[in-house]
């Protein structure tokens, strides 16, 4: 649950409060005129997650944190893009199982950060699990298992009834499929060398080289110890939040959002700019947050 901004901090005084959940703190203090980006990712390193509550907060704030980072990835017209179940928003109001964003790619997003525009009444939830812990506590016969496999990530295309949230290794596998990428499941994280359990949901279609019952058997008991209730971090939108999380380290899910109440959160994303076209064809499936 997300806890409220600490009062009296004063700005360039850089704090981190945990979030009392299995991941996540709240950043307090920050100066967005002089961002200490080495900081902040230090902090990432260290929560996975971080979200500063009740400031707002403008889109060239939102970006100078963001850039403190790295690069700005374009999406579209350009690096901010608005996630929201409003027509002409990115993503549309449907569930979204777990992913990290554009793993069928060779080089996927190092952070992305997502700021509370419009919520609905009855509230919103981003869903939250760190795969760095989940390898780190991944029991001795699973880590034996999946010595020398590949994970393979697929961009899954297909189309989905409205609040279906996607779970593609129960599809079947998609052999020759394009996109897509194998990584070790015990994957090394690009900027820390720690493991991260390199499954997802959305995008894992198999394990490689085993057989498709092998692959999905095996799928099915890394995915139970990966997003174990206990594992999981809730976070509920409030007014004014801006959350910004290590892609690579963290996986995210949201249940169906509709379209009844306005849900709009702006998004920057940062590291190397992503082929966006195949998702023209496609409906709203690959990602969500």
């Amino acid at each position: 649950m997300c806890l409220p901004q600490w009062k009296g901090v004063p700005m360039g005084t850089l704090s981190f409060e945990p979030t009392g959940g299995p991941l996540g703190a709240f950043a307090h203090g920050l100066d967005f005129a002089d961002i200490d980006g080495q900081a902040v990712r230090d902090a990432l390193n260290q929560y996975g997650l971080l979200c500063i509550r009740g400031r707002a907060i403008t889109d060239d704030q939102h970006a100078a944190l963001a850039s403190s980072l790295g690069h700005l990835a374009m999406e579209g017209a350009g690096f901010i893009t608005l996630v929201s179940n409003a027509p002409g928003g990115a993503l549309g109001p449907d569930a979204a199982s777990w992913h990290s964003d554009y793993m069928f790619y060779p080089a996927p997003y190092e952070y992305i950060s997502l700021y509370a525009q419009q919520l609905p009444a009855s509230g919103t939830q981003t869903r939250f699990v760190n795969a760095v812990a989940a390898a780190r506590t991944l029991p001795a016969r699973l880590r034996a298992s999946v010595a020398g496999l590949e994970g393979r990530a697929v961009a899954d295309l297909s189309p989905r009834s409205p609040g279906q949230a996607g779970i593609v290794y129960l599809d079947g596998r998609r052999d020759g499929v394009n996109p897509h990428f194998l990584r070790p499941v015990l994957w090394p994280h690009p900027a820390t060398g720690e493991e991260v359990l390199a499954v997802w949901h959305q995008q894992t279609d198999a394990i490689l080289p085993l057989r498709q019952e092998d692959s999905v058997a095996l799928l099915s008991e890394l995915f139970a110890h990966l997003y174990q209730p206990a594992a999981q971090y809730v976070h509920q939108w409030a007014e004014h939040d801006l959350v910004i999380w290590d892609n690579r380290a963290l996986q995210h899910s949201r249940p169906y959002v509709g379209t009844t109440e306005p849900r709009t959160l702006r998004r920057i994303s940062v590291g190397e700019d992503q082929d966006l076209s195949i998702f023209f064809r496609m409906e709203p499936a690959a990602s969500g947050s």
